[in-house]
């Protein structure tokens, strides 16, 4: 807002998190098991590159999971269609879930990929370090400030080859991510105290 001329003393409110309905997991995954959970609107979610990623990975005999959660009608319809035609296999689609039955696909996945054009701050991702689960994602909205090394991977906006090479090393247990941090972050940030406090907080210097 700042840069688009709207001057003002802004502060950073996160979209907060029930840490009690996405606790941290230790579950340690035998199998790799892709999850990407979104409205699947492909002008925002870039669901046609997220798919042509995962079709790479396949086509380099790479054995794993992909399960699509979320978004409903033409847009679950769609995502269908594209994999299909481009013949991706493992791949399930739940459509619009729960925020428990979320929380359980988060705690038996690997990874959180958001191959996103454009987001603000997606409290998917959130959810997704809440339950100490990496998230491979795109530097755009509020996730540069986010994700640091030790909680996932940033890629550039729309670079399939560079999501395809950081998603590869995952496979070959190339990364050391903490799971703790991760949710020790939400704890401290997106809490739904953490949250309440702050805005509590805000209305009390306005007096």
């Amino acid at each position: 807002m700042n840069m688009a001329g709207l001057k003002g003393n802004y502060e950073l409110l996160y979209n907060a998190v029930n840490i009690k309905t996405f606790p941290l997991s230790n579950w340690k995954p035998e199998r790799i098991k892709l999850l990407h959970v979104s409205s699947l609107v492909e002008k925002e979610k870039n669901i046609s590159g997220t798919f042509r990623v995962f079709k790479k990975l396949q086509e380099q005999n790479l054995d794993f999971d992909i399960v699509i959660a979320g978004g409903d009608g033409n847009e679950l319809s769609s995502a269908k269609k594209l994999a299909e035609d481009i013949k991706l296999k493992n791949i399930s689609f739940t459509g619009n879930l729960t925020p428990e039955k979320i929380s359980e696909l988060m705690q038996k996945s690997s990874a959180l990929v958001l191959f996103s054009n454009y987001e603000s701050m997606p409290v998917v991702t959130l959810e997704a370090l809440s339950c100490g689960l990496p998230v491979f994602c795109t530097k755009v909205g509020q996730l540069p400030f986010m994700i640091r090394d030790e909680f996932g991977v940033l890629v550039e906006k729309g670079n399939e080859e560079e999501l395809t090479d950081t998603l590869k090393k995952l496979f070959s247990k190339q990364y050391s991510f903490n799971s703790t941090a991760m949710h020790e972050f939400v704890v401290k940030n997106a809490s739904f105290e953490a949250v309440g406090k702050q805005m509590n907080e805000f209305y009390k210097d306005l007096d």
